[in-house]
């Protein structure tokens, strides 16, 4: 009884030991089949993109199999696009770090298509120094600009353009100022008398005193004068602009004008253009000559007595006021010959007519009445036009200037003149600015409109030289 006892004891026990073996296999391979199926799945996560909640599922298994270079190549690959992240937004620096620590290193999925830390390094150098060569360039233009050299300022900003949204706005500001110089007068003659911009941006006046000379010498900060009629006007450096204020029963005020690039005077009104391409005006329209309000893309103005003449960037005239009529016929039955303008005058006084400047040096003139002419058709190598009363000047690129007289059959040179850089003409005189910023003058002197010897040194423009690029659509000068 003991033996059998016994027997089924050991029987239990080895049955015993036959489950336990069992549930132990049958335990770890569950475990196995478990862990290698965390594999797959985190491994897939991984190989999909899926590689933060990869990670968190293979962070789980410990060192299995090749688990933790998966992880370490998940990781890598996580920082990788966080440093190409970077990089899209300009953080250079940042992103370097990352792909400086990339550099030999797995990386999950990383394609023949994509870049290498390496490759990334490279052109992070690369943008690092050029965008440190921009920022030299963005601070060199921004001194120019200020000491007033545009035109440099002009060249260095436009090799940046695009870089940032201050160079963008410096640029765009350096072009209204270089359009605004371009145009800009620094001599006028009116009908009694003249007016200049001296080098410190302060007035000279000569012949008839109105009653306003005291408050010329009051101005600062001129860089362009108009004295064409009863009024003179005054373009400030920073696009606004001063007047004499006040004659007969018509008042002007300025006050609000802004970022005015070019000004005129006719006989009892002004123009002020506008750097978007507008006009704006003021005074006597008696014969319609400020009905400007629907011009647009005008870059340059012209105001005679009593009637404006306005140039777009396309190269097409506007004419209005006394006699504009009979010249833009005149204009449209010689269309052929009015093309490629690049600057225009308005002059006359009992006729009015308008001078175009064409690209060739060559000059046409519209007239109010076909029994007057002016002997221009021989004129060539012109630079700048100016229109007085009843005669025409050209400046010619060799600093000599012509003249011509209305219905005279020839032109003449002025003698003596040389080395001029910028010309005016008013009623019956003419001005003309030297290279050494005197000024000369010829004709009308009874009301001691041409008296300028004494007068300090004007400043001197040599407007034709400020030409910017064609996408700008500024066409004037040579």
């Amino acid at each position: 009884m003991m033996f059998k006892t016994s027997k089924r004891n050991i029987f239990v026990v080895i049955a015993c030991f036959v489950v336990f073996l069992a549930i132990f296999f049958y335990s770890a391979e569950s475990t196995r089949r478990d862990l290698l199926t965390k594999y797959e799945i985190g491994k897939s996560m991984v190989d999909n993109g899926d590689y933060q909640n990869g990670i968190n599922i293979l962070i789980r298994l410990g060192d299995y199999q090749d688990n933790l270079l998966y992880i370490e190549k998940a990781r890598n690959r996580i920082e990788y696009d966080q440093a190409v992240s970077m990089f899209s937004e300009r953080k250079y620096e940042e992103a370097r770090i990352i792909f400086e620590r990339l550099e030999d290193k797995d990386i999950a999925n990383i394609t023949n298509q994509e870049e290498t830390p390496e490759s990334y390094v490279s052109e992070i150098n690369k943008l690092i120094n050029s965008q440190k060569e921009k920022e030299q360039k963005y601070s060199d233009a921004v001194e120019c600009f200020d000491s007033g050299n545009y035109k440099t300022a002009y060249s260095l900003l436009i090799s940046i353009n695009g870089y940032s949204e201050e160079v963008d706005a410096m640029l765009e500001k350096c072009i209204e100022y270089i359009k605004r110089l371009s145009l800009s007068k620094t001599i006028s003659a009116g009908v009694r008398f003249s007016a200049g911009v001296t080098e410190d941006s302060k007035i000279e006046f000569a012949g008839i005193d109105p009653g306003y000379k005291e408050v010329l010498l009051e101005w600062d900060n001129i860089i362009s004068i108009s004295a064409k009629g009863h009024f003179i006007i005054g373009l400030k450096k920073d696009g606004s602009v001063v007047t004499t204020g006040r004659i007969g029963n018509y008042r002007i005020d300025t006050s609000d004008w802004r970022d005015i690039i070019e000004v005129a005077a006719g006989e009892l009104y002004i123009i002020g253009l506008k750097n978007d391409g507008t006009l704006t005006a003021q005074g006597h329209n008696g014969d319609k000559q400020i009905d400007i309000d629907e011009w647009t893309n005008i870059v340059s103005v012209a105001a005679g007595p009593r009637h404006t003449v306005g140039l777009d960037k396309d190269g097409n005239i506007y004419i209005t006021g006394y006699g504009s009529g009979n010249q833009l016929k005149n204009i449209a039955d010689h269309k052929d010959e009015w093309t490629n303008i690049i600057a225009i005058a308005a002059g006359g006084r009992s006729q009015s007519y308008t001078a175009a400047l064409k690209k060739d040096g060559t000059v046409v003139v519209a007239y109010q009445n076909g029994l007057h002419r002016f002997s221009v058709n021989d004129w060539t190598d012109i630079i700048a036009i100016a229109a007085g009363d009843s005669h025409i000047v050209g400046l010619k690129s060799n600093g000599h200037v012509v003249l011509a007289t209305l219905d005279s059959k020839e032109s003449e040179e002025i003698d003596g003149w040389e080395d001029i850089v910028a010309i005016d003409a008013g009623f019956g005189f003419t001005l003309g600015l030297t290279e050494k910023g005197e000024v000369e003058a010829i004709g009308n002197e009874w009301q001691g409109q041409i008296d300028v010897d004494d007068w300090r040194k004007i400043a001197r423009r040599e407007e034709w030289n400020f030409v910017l690029d064609d996408s700008f659509n500024f066409i004037l000068g040579k």
